[in-house]
């Protein structure tokens, strides 16, 4: 693709071999109200290169005029025209939106990875052209390329991205998200190898005598626990309190209630602490690398937990399959077959209840008695939200 040195003029590979061009201003321009343009002929096809270079330039040379008050009125309003409101420019639009700058960071990351795919796949349609014929065709797309997991994460982020722009006048009051109720494939997690104790044991036994006993600890409390990573990682020593925790979700920033730990996890993060502070490692959080003295990220983690498995599968074999968020699905099932009403594992874990059932589906258990139990419990939860709802 040419190198282009126009000021605001930008371009974006599309399909067939097709290059998208734009201008797109500054952030203190786009704030005085001059909004991104898509550079399209009469027809409502892209310019070429020449001839968006010219646009451009005129839409330049009105913007200096406006600069040195040579011109009347406010910036031009062209984003309000029905033709530019396209995927991509919507895709624009909502990340510069308070709506978006305010969400977790990791929730905004995994939003603009999805925008991105989104803007690859139709940012040059129309966004009010949109079907759910068309909406399906992303689906299909990414679960050829990739997994039917990012396909119906992707799918369901453009849902919520026409809702957002519904909100913002996008559309006419009559207009239907196309994206909504697609009845997209259900879909199955993978099944994963459950820890046993002693493979937690064994594990923990290697990362201590590694050095590692932080990715140790989190074994031990994930184990407990079941919690997302990101928000394992996350715990501070404020949270910590008597033997408890207050679990505080990343992504939504919700509070969900203390988690008594067994005396088990409680002594051990309390050692946890005390080795911190035998190094200097102060600081806030529970979980901090040895390394570096500084709190683990989630990459990192990740991959220093990775040689802890590889050393410890040198002399149990069956350790070489385990994940960290394994453990997460051990507490759920661990939870279900001890009867635990799936509202509260709910709670315990984060998981909604389709996740928490496809979890138990996924890991089948096969005492009769326990899956009885378990479909008894969610069957009366179930009944217990329906009436709710219906009240």
């Amino acid at each position: 693709m040419a190198t282009v040195k126009i000021r605001y003029l930008v371009q974006k590979p599309g399909r067939d071999d097709v290059t998208r061009r734009f201008w797109q201003p500054s952030p203190k321009l786009r704030a005085a109200g001059w909004p991104p343009v898509s550079l399209r002929d009469a027809h409502g096809g892209w310019l070429n290169l020449a001839d968006a270079m010219a646009a451009a330039e005129e839409i330049n040379t009105r913007v200096d005029a406006w600069y040195l008050g040579l011109a009347d009125g406010a910036p031009m309003e062209v984003a309000a025209a029905p033709g530019d409101r396209t995927l991509g420019a919507l895709i624009d639009v909502y990340e510069r939106s308070p709506e978006f700058k305010g969400l977790a960071p990791r929730t905004r990351k995994d939003y603009a990875g999805y925008n991105r795919r989104i803007d690859a796949w139709g940012g040059e349609r129309p966004a009010i052209s949109l079907t759910p014929k068309t909406c399906k065709s992303l689906y299909a797309l990414i679960a050829k390329d990739g997994t039917t997991s990012a396909a119906r994460h992707v799918t369901l982020h453009l849902q919520t991205l026409l809702t957002w722009a519904r909100g913002e006048d996008w559309f006419p009051n009559n207009w239907h998200n196309p994206a909504a109720k697609l009845k997209l494939p259900a879909h199955k997690a993978a099944r994963g190898k459950l820890w046993t104790r002693a493979m937690v044991d064994h594990v923990v036994a290697n990362a201590d005598r590694m050095g590692w006993h932080s990715i140790g600890t989190a074994i031990i409390v994930n184990e407990w626990m079941g919690q997302n990573p990101v928000d394992l990682l996350a715990l501070t020593r404020a949270q910590f309190d008597s033997g408890r925790f207050q679990v505080t979700r990343t992504k939504t920033r919700e509070q969900t209630g203390r988690r008594t730990l067994s005396p088990k996890v409680a002594a051990r993060i309390r050692e946890e602490i005390d080795r911190q502070a035998a190094r200097g490692a102060g600081g806030i959080l529970i979980f901090i690398s040895e390394r570096k003295n500084e709190p683990w990220g989630q990459n990192n983690f990740t991959r220093w937990f990775r040689r802890v498995i590889n050393e410890a599968a040198k002399t149990m074999p069956a350790c070489r399959e385990l994940q960290f968020r394994y453990l997460r699905h051990t507490m759920v099932t661990r939870a279900a077959a001890a009867g635990v009403p799936l509202n509260a594992i709910c709670q315990l874990s984060g998981h909604n209840p389709k996740s928490i059932v496809n979890i138990i589906d996924t890991y089948t258990i096969d005492d009769d008695e326990v899956t009885d139990a378990i479909t008894a419990q969610i069957l009366e939860y179930e009944d217990a939200r329906a009436r709710k709802d219906r009240s």
